[in-house]
């Protein structure tokens, strides 16, 4: 009996090592520190739309984007296959600018659009460029690379542009090629 009484003994306390040893404990992953606010973005999205207003409250914009990339700690946003739709003072859009990629740079409140850009206002003039700044701040758009303007009484060509956002008031700084185009369509 005094066997019997040893291996009981025996396996209780080998259940209670057992379980001595599988205390519960939260298992946390180690976090590389290395890579933290080393160049990782803050937020990433996908096919993503965002709203952009005024001091005033009213919308000024709406930026459509497949990839969004926000780096907070620089306040660098990159945008991959961007659109913007900017919208008047009626709240109606006004001009629509597509490009391959673009930049929101917070600290110094600009947009830049970065290849293929092409804008195009609700009466049908279109400008086309392979780099454009939107200025957040006065709602214009620039850029000093070359551009092509197409409207329904013009088609003009140069290096450097500025317009307000609804590409009315524009100027072409260095124009290259002005051709004019009758009422009747037909080309000067």
């Amino acid at each position: 009996m005094p066997l019997l009484k040893n291996s009981a003994a025996l396996v209780f306390l080998f259940i209670a090592l057992l379980f001595a040893g599988c205390t519960e404990e939260k298992v946390n992953p180690d976090v590389e520190q290395s890579l933290l606010g080393a160049g990782m973005p803050t937020q990433e999205s996908w096919n993503s739309k965002v709203n952009i207003y005024g001091d005033n409250g009213k919308l000024n914009a709406i930026l459509y984007a497949d990839h969004i990339t926000d780096y907070r700690d620089r306040r660098v946003i990159f945008l991959q296959k961007m659109k913007v739709d900017f919208y008047d003072s009626t709240q109606t859009i006004a001009t629509r600018l597509t490009a391959d990629s673009g930049k929101v740079d917070d600290n110094v409140n600009k947009m830049y659009a970065i290849g293929n850009v092409v804008a195009v206002n609700d009466s049908g003039t279109t400008l086309k460029t392979q780099e454009l700044t939107w200025r957040r701040l006065d709602r214009k758009i620039a850029t000093d690379k070359f551009v092509t303007v197409n409207s329904k009484k013009e088609d003009l060509q140069g290096y450097g542009f500025e317009s307000d956002q609804n590409i009315r008031n524009w100027v072409i700084f260095k124009p290259v090629i002005n051709t004019t185009v009758k009422d009747n369509g037909a080309k000067k």
